[in-house]
C-alpha cells in the first residue's frame, strides 16, 4: 500500500475521532491544566525522563497527539520542546493547552515523513526523541520513521519510547474470526503478520463511544524490527524493559495474573560511527 495514501487514511479517520476525544476529555484538559502541578506521563516515563537528566533539554515529540505529555515534560524541567503530529484537531487542542498551561511548547501539523529530508532548522536540534504509546501502529516504514528520529537529535541524544508491547498484535476481539471468549489470549493472529490491518470502527479510545469511522490502517512490527530499525539508524539500545502492564487502555483484562507482555520501554542512543579508510 503506498506510504502516502496510508497516512492521509489515518489523517482522516484522526480528524474524525478527534471530535470523540473532546467530547469525553476537553473540558477536563483545560480545567487541569490550569494547575501547575498537573501533568499527565506514565510514571515508567516519568521516572526515565528524569533519571536521564530532562532539565534543561530540548525534546521532540513524534506523533504527539494533543500535545498533553509533552506540555508534562516541559513542567518536569525539558526546555524548547516540539511536537509532530499528523491530525489536524489534534495539534489544534495540543496549541490550545498550551496556551492555558502557559508552556512554551511549539506544535506542528505535518506527517511525520514528510520531515525527510529535514530542514536546518530541525535537524539536529533536540536531545531527546519521544515516542508514546500508540504511535508505531501507524506507521507502515520504521526504518524511515527511525531515520527522521536519529536526524532529529543531537549526537549522543536518546530516543525514548514507551510503547505497547508487539506480541498483543497476536490478539483477537470480539466479533473477530478466531476469537474464542473463553481463551482470550490463545493467538489468532501471527506475532509475524506482514499485512495491514484495515478497520472501519471507530478509534474512541478516550471516551469508548462505538461508531462506524473512515477507513485506518495499522501495522504489526515486532521487537526486533523495531529493533533493527533503530539501529540501521545509528541509534544505540541503551535500555529495554517489559512489562505486564496495559497502557493502551485496550487490553486491561490481560493484566490479571501478568503473564504476558503488554508493554515495553526502549532507550536509544545517538552515536556516530568513525570512519575507516
Amino acid at each position: 500500500m503506498d506510504l502516502k495514501k496510508v497516512t492521509n487514511m489515518n489523517r482522516d479517520a484522526w480528524n474524525e475521532a478527534m471530535d470523540y476525544h473532546r467530547k469525553a476529555k476537553k473540558q477536563d484538559y483545560l480545567t487541569e491544566f490550569l494547575k501547575p502541578n498537573f501533568i499527565q506521563l506514565n510514571p515508567i516515563e516519568r521516572e526515565t525522563f528524569l533519571s536521564l537528566n530532562l532539565k534543561g533539554k530540548r525534546v521532540a515529540h513524534v506523533c504527539c497527539n494533543n500535545g498533553i505529555e509533552l506540555i508534562s515534560l516541559t513542567r518536569l524541567g525539558a526546555t524548547q520542546c516540539v511536537g509532530f503530529d499528523i491530525t489536524d484537531a489534534a495539534i489544534h487542542d495540543a496549541r490550545e493547552y498550551n496556551t492555558v498551561a502557559g508552556t512554551d511548547c511549539t506544535f506542528i501539523q505535518t506527517d511525520i515523513y514528510d520531515l525527510e529530508p529535514l530542514s536546518s532548522e530541525w535537524h539536529q536540534q533536540f536531545d531527546f526523541v519521544y515516542i508514546s504509546v500508540g504511535a508505531l501502529c501507524w506507521l507502515p516504514d520504521l526504518k524511515k520513521f527511525f531515520r527522521i528520529c536519529a536526524a532529529l537529535l543531537k549526537e549522543e541524544g536518546r530516543l525514548v519510547m514507551l510503547e505497547g508491547h508487539p506480541y498483543v498484535n497476536i490478539f483477537g476481539f470480539p466479533g473477530e474470526e478466531g476469537f474464542d471468549p473463553e481463551y482470550p489470549l490463545n493467538p489468532v493472529y501471527s506475532y509475524f503478520r506482514k499485512e495491514e490491518f484495515v478497520y472501519t470502527d471507530g478509534i474512541d479510545y478516550v471516551g469508548g463511544v462505538e461508531y462506524e469511522s473512515k477507513p485506518h490502517v495499522n501495522f504489526s512490527h515486532t521487537i526486533s524490527e523495531i529493533l533493527n530499525g533503530m539501529i540501521a539508524s545509528h541509534l544505540n539500545l541503551v535500555q529495554i524493559q517489559e512489562y505486564p502492564y496495559d497502557i493502551t487502555s485496550i487490553y486491561p483484562e490481560f493484566e490479571e495474573g501478568h503473564k504476558v507482555p503488554l508493554s515495553v520501554l526502549i532507550v536509544g542512543q545517538k552515536v556516530t560511527l568513525p570512519n575507516f579508510i
